[in-house]
């Protein structure tokens, strides 16, 4: 049968249907650009309101907090910190020999000259019972009379015996440079006190006792001058400086060579050193300065210091990495979480954990703050995770006291031996005539530990800081030094 023309439907080719169906659709149409556009937009809004949101939250809970601290007397200003201005008559630091350190044209000052050699030979360490090897400092001097050798150094230790009498000392430490601050008198001041030191032992050998104890006074009075500078290390070196002096104290008693008097000036300069005052001094300059670095990071004003002041702290902090530039993007309102954070831990955790009061610290206390410190690396706890390890350990304050109190008691029992022809049976005898009350031991609160030996002498002892009584037995390490972590703190007669 016939089909008419108009009937006929036309039939496409094979290849041409095969080309229609391959062809692909526009996946990125306007209509679907629109709603991804539309999506980043929202993404953004989100991020800008998240930040806005942190930034605010931030800021208000810093505000609270900062009001409420400020309503208990506390102050967050760096001037909070800062010593006032004495006069110069009345200061010993405006010695022209400190003013000079001070000084950026000075390049040959005049205690540059003090200098002593440090070796694990040469001094001595009452701590362990080792009295100092003088012998070996004739061979260093190339002098057997090292009263003589040390003559070199007589008219800067006469001039500085002088002004320690002076009754104030604020040095010209600029503050607002935060930990950046420069301190260049640290070193000359602690290389003084061992030449004090070192001159006082071998005026002691040489029977010049009056000499060797205006010496040791004169280190006493250094140390008590740097009591009232807010700052961690000034804390650490006036420690260690402290531990140096002791020791021509310490041979002394041991060898019967100072008098009643003396004994008495030693007791009455060491009754002052409070270390426990030192120590919250210098966390609370910490603080401070901790809070300053933080404003300064949120301004961004000072990036250069930033990288000076982080980069180092960065490179052992579990190999976490962190570079400044990074501050530029934090809300502002981070910054004051940070504070936050680092203001209460020092206020709720650090500064609980050591009882003011009687100036006591408990090592399993101080071990929950470093627990605490072990928590997770978060936008909040950054400034608190990098700069507290700086300031927490509490061994210091503990055991520069610890020493502190046994050079008095030993100067007392030293006193009662002289007047009494032996050493007291109890420490307790001691009291009222040789000393007003007994200091605790510094670790648990309870009395320190004393007895008599049977070739007529005494060892006084901390139970120290792994609270154990190991019977005035000194901790010691390969190298012969002491283990202050284990074993007892011990003041005894010298070694064999």
């Amino acid at each position: 049968m016939n089909t008419s023309p108009d009937e006929q439907t036309p039939q496409s080719s094979p290849s041409q249907s095969s080309t229609s169906q391959t062809v692909p659709k526009r996946f990125f149409s306007r209509k679907v650009i629109r709603i991804i556009l539309l999506f980043c937009a929202c993404l953004i809004a989100l991020g800008v309101l998240a930040y806005i949101e942190e930034d605010v939250r931030g800021r208000i809970a810093w505000k609270h907090y900062k009001q409420e601290r400020e309503a208990k007397g506390d102050s967050f200003e760096l001037k909070s910190i800062v010593p006032a201005p004495v006069p110069d008559e009345e200061n010993f630091a405006a010695l022209p020999m400190f003013k000079e350190l001070f000084q950026k044209s000075s390049t040959n000052p005049q205690l540059s000259i003090i200098k002593m050699p440090i070796g694990e030979r040469l001094p001595g360490n009452w701590h362990i019972g080792k009295v100092e090897d003088l012998a070996e400092w004739r061979k260093i001097f190339e002098n057997d009379n090292l009263i003589d050798a040390l003559a070199q150094y007589s008219a800067i230790l006469d001039e500085v015996t002088k002004a320690s009498r002076r009754p104030h000392c604020v040095f010209p430490i600029r503050y607002e440079d935060n930990f950046n601050a420069l301190l260049p008198h640290l070193q000359p001041l602690r290389n003084l006190t061992r030449v004090y030191r070192l001159r006082a032992l071998a005026e002691l050998e040489a029977g010049q006792n009056e000499a060797a104890a205006e010496d040791v006074l004169t280190s006493l009075r250094i140390i008590q001058h740097l009591k009232n500078e807010p700052l961690l290390i000034t804390f650490l070196v006036r420690a260690a400086m402290l531990d140096e002096t002791i020791q021509p104290i310490w041979e002394g008693i041991s060898a019967h060579r100072w008098n009643n008097l003396q004994l008495v000036r030693f007791q009455e300069e060491l009754k002052k050193i409070d270390q426990f005052y030192g120590f919250s001094l210098a966390l609370r300059g910490e603080r401070i300065l901790s809070h300053h670095t933080i404003w300064m990071s949120e301004h961004r004003s000072r990036i250069d210091f930033l990288i000076d002041f982080f980069s180092p702290m960065c490179k052992d902090c579990n190999n976490f990495s962190l570079e400044p530039y990074i501050f530029y993007l934090f809300p502002k309102g981070w910054f004051c979480q940070n504070a936050l954070t680092l203001d209460r831990f020092y206020i709720e955790t650090f500064l609980p954990a050591v009882d003011w009061e009687h100036h006591c610290v408990s090592p399993s206390k101080i071990e929950a703050v470093h627990q605490a410190l072990r928590v997770k690396m978060s936008p909040y706890n950054i400034f608190m995770r990098l700069m507290m390890p700086r300031s927490v350990s509490a061994t210091e304050p503990a055991m520069s006291q610890t020493s502190a109190d046994e050079a008095v008691l030993a100067c007392t029992l030293e006193r009662y031996r002289m007047a009494q022809g032996d050493y007291p049976p109890t420490l307790d005898a001691l009291v009222p005539t040789f000393v007003t009350s007994l200091p605790p031991d510094r670790i648990n609160c309870q009395p320190l530990k004393y007895r008599r030996t049977n070739d007529g002498k005494f060892v006084l002892y901390s139970v120290g800081w792994n609270e154990k009584d190991d019977g005035g037995v000194v901790a010691t390490r390969k190298s012969g030094s002491q283990d202050y972590w284990n074993g007892d703190w011990v003041w005894a007669f010298p070694s064999k």
